[in-house]
C-alpha cells in the first residue's frame, strides 16, 4: 500500500458520508490490517459484519486480524464462514492453511498449502505462456531475436513447464536490464 494515511483519510470520509456501509468499514479494516493495526482492523471488520451479516469478505479479513492477534480458532471459523457465504475458496485457502498448521493440524494445513501453491503456479504458468504467445504473434522476429540475445539456448517453442528438477535459471549480473529477480530464463537440454 503506497499511502495508507491517505487511504484511511478517504475511508474515514466515506464512513462519515455512509455510516451504514459494510464495504467502507471492511476496506478501512483492511488498511488497518495492512499497517499492522490489528485491533482497529478487528473493530472495523466486526462493524462491517454487524452492518451486513452475510458480507463474506468481512469474515475473511476479520479472520486474518484474529489470526494476527493469536485467536486462531476463531480465525478458522471466520475463514470457513467466508467460504460458506460464497467468497471464492482460492482467496481464503492460504490463510486457512496457515491457521490449521498453527493449531497443529499439520497434515491438512500442509496439503492445503500444496494445493494453493500448485494452483497458483499453474495460473502463473498459463499467464506466462499466454504472454509468450501474444509476444510471438505481435512481433515474432523481434521477440525471437531479443530472446536469443539474452539466452541463445532459450526454448521459445515449448510451453513453460513446472519441472523444477531439470530447469536451470540463468542469473544475470546486477544492473542488467533483465536482472529483476522475478525474471527467470530456462535453458533447454
Amino acid at each position: 500500500m503506497k499511502n495508507p494515511e491517505q487511504a484511511l483519510s478517504d475511508l474515514n470520509a466515506s464512513i462519515q458520508i455512509s455510516p451504514n456501509s459494510a464495504d467502507a468499514f471492511n476496506s478501512r479494516g483492511s488498511v488497518y490490517y495492512a499497517t499492522t493495526q490489528y485491533k482497529q482492523a478487528l473493530e472495523d471488520h466486526n462493524q462491517a459484519i454487524n452492518l451486513d451479516i452475510d458480507f463474506a469478505p468481512a469474515y475473511h479479513f476479520r479472520g486474518k486480524a484474529l489470526f494476527a492477534l493469536g485467536n486462531t480458532e476463531s480465525a478458522i471459523t471466520d475463514f470457513k464462514k467466508s467460504i460458506n457465504l460464497g467468497l471464492p475458496a482460492h482467496y481464503v485457502r492460504g490463510d486457512l492453511a496457515f491457521a490449521l498448521i498453527d493449531i497443529g493440524d499439520i497434515q491438512l494445513g500442509t496439503t492445503m498449502l500444496l494445493d494453493v501453491l500448485r494452483d497458483t503456479t499453474q495460473k502463473a504458468m498459463i499467464n506466462m505462456y499466454d504472454t509468450e504467445i501474444q509476444l510471438k504473434e505481435n512481433n515474432p522476429i523481434h521477440y525471437l531475436d531479443s530472446a536469443d540475445a539474452l539466452e541463445p539456448n532459450l526454448d521459445l517453442t515449448a510451453p513453460p513447464s513446472l519441472n523444477l528438477g531439470q530447469n536451470v535459471s540463468k542469473k544475470l549480473e546486477p544492473g542488467h536490464p533483465h536482472s529483476h529477480p522475478s525474471l527467470q530464463f530456462h535453458k533447454r537440454y
